[in-house]
């Protein structure tokens, strides 16, 4: 399994400069300027412009990274391989997860090291890494949904039920946060931005067993 996860990589590896590149970009810029108050005292406006900017980044680099590999059906190849499809579930699991999980522990320790008490934009950054990989994990048990099911009818109704829970989980959590986010401290206001990781985790969690149900020949 883990020899499927490393060739994965390998086989990607120029694909994720691009998000490498862009996530240490942005992270330059929230330590060394938006988190000091000497060098940028921004209004909230261009704080969100920002965050949408680097959220659609996040959403083009990773989404290119899929569109590559269903373009050039992976899945297909890889179930060729006498391995299991356990095996293979698992190895995409890693596959999503790994860089995701990579970005996020980053930023802990980006803000670990101004303090974790001290108010900075790493928490809107680890938002935006939370929620594109919730969208890329939906994406993955949507299309998972899709060829589990034979029947135009079937396919729209567990692909809508996936997409709609996913899409009024995030809506609620990201309203709970608001609400109360001026009653949280600074070090909680951060630590709670990091749920969407957890997610996107739990979705992809559960495109392990869904991947089993898959018809791969309507891939």
């Amino acid at each position: 399994m883990w020899t499927l996860v490393k060739s994965e990589f390998k086989y990607n590896a120029i694909a994720f400069t691009a998000p490498v590149f862009f996530f240490l970009l942005f992270s330059a810029i929230e330590m060394f300027v938006f988190s000091n108050p000497l060098w940028f005292a921004g209004s909230s406006s261009i704080r969100v412009a920002w965050d949408g900017i680097y959220f659609f980044v996040l959403l083009i680099s990773f989404g290119s990274i899929w569109s590559n590999r269903l373009r050039e059906k992976r899945i297909l190849f890889f179930a060729a391989l006498p391995v299991s499809v356990k095996e293979i579930a698992v190895a995409r699991f890693w596959f999503a997860v790994f860089p995701f999980t990579i970005m996020t522990s980053f930023i802990i320790l980006f803000q670990t090291a101004l303090g974790i008490d001290v108010p900075s934009g790493f928490g809107a950054l680890a938002l935006q890494v939370g929620l594109a990989f919730v969208v890329i994990a939906v994406y993955i048990k949507v299309r998972d949904e899709w060829f589990s099911h034979k029947g135009l009818p079937k396919k729209i109704i567990f692909v809508s039920v996936t997409a709609l829970i996913s899409l009024a989980v995030v809506v609620l959590l990201i309203s709970v946060l608001i609400y109360y986010e001026r009653e949280i401290g600074n070090a909680l206001r951060f630590f709670s931005k990091l749920i969407f990781y957890f997610v996107g985790l739990i979705i992809m969690a559960a495109s392990v067993p869904s991947y089993k149900k898959r018809n791969e020949y309507l891939n």
